[in-house]
């Protein structure tokens, strides 16, 4: 819970009063479990399970969330203790998504891999258009693969945005064609139909 509220030290002015910097996570849905693995990557205190399963029926049951992030400090080290945590919570609640830091952002700074955890958890809704535009297409015909823009300039599958949906947030122009070029497309592939999706607009999803 230290990390959202320290924020690496930094603090904003709120009509001249310093304040933490914005949470997306209120306090109520944070909650902490009795664990610990130091910078080496050695366990010096084993992951409490059975907390683990009573934050989830706090989060998923008592407060109704939707998603669950997970973070602990110096898991980009040692993962051990987030991949048992996801796989005790994705067997408890099947239906509710987990978000592992050190899987989407393992680096050092557990503030900036525990943020990109919890943004992960909030756009999670933000993939279910698409996902419904892929059921449509398929059930037209469609065979050719279905990709989604990262916005590094990438691609990945609807699966694998589902998996990590603030990667398709803010794409903006990183895959934008001003003006398709049609033809050389069409010499890869002269006789297969071709459907081609243009986005101009920004956005989580």
């Amino acid at each position: 819970m230290e990390t959202k509220t320290t924020a690496r030290g930094r603090r904003v002015s709120v009509d001249g009063w310093l304040q933490p910097p914005w949470s997306p996570i209120p306090d109520p849905l944070i909650v902490g479990i009795p664990e610990r693995i130091v910078h080496d990557g050695s366990v010096v205190l084993a992951l409490d399970e059975d907390a683990v399963r009573a934050a989830g029926r706090r989060l998923v049951v008592d407060e109704k969330v939707a998603a669950i992030a997970v973070s602990y400090l110096w898991s980009f080290v040692n993962d051990t203790h987030e991949k048992r945590t996801a796989e005790i919570l994705r067997q408890q609640y099947p239906d509710i998504p987990v978000f592992v830091g050190s899987e989407l952002h393992p680096v050092l700074r557990e503030y900036d891999r525990t943020t990109v955890a919890c943004l992960n958890a909030i756009c999670v809704g933000s993939v279910d258009g698409v996902a419904a535009l892929e059921r449509t297409l398929r059930a037209e015909g469609l065979r050719a693969p279905f990709l989604v823009l990262r916005a590094n300039g990438g691609s990945m599958t609807v699966d694998r945005a589902r998996r990590e949906p603030l990667a398709i947030a803010d794409h903006g122009a990183a895959g934008t064609l001003t003006r398709p070029p049609l033809g050389p497309l069409r010499s890869l592939a002269p006789h297969r139909p071709m459907l081609l999706l243009i986005g101009r607009g920004h956005g989580c999803g």
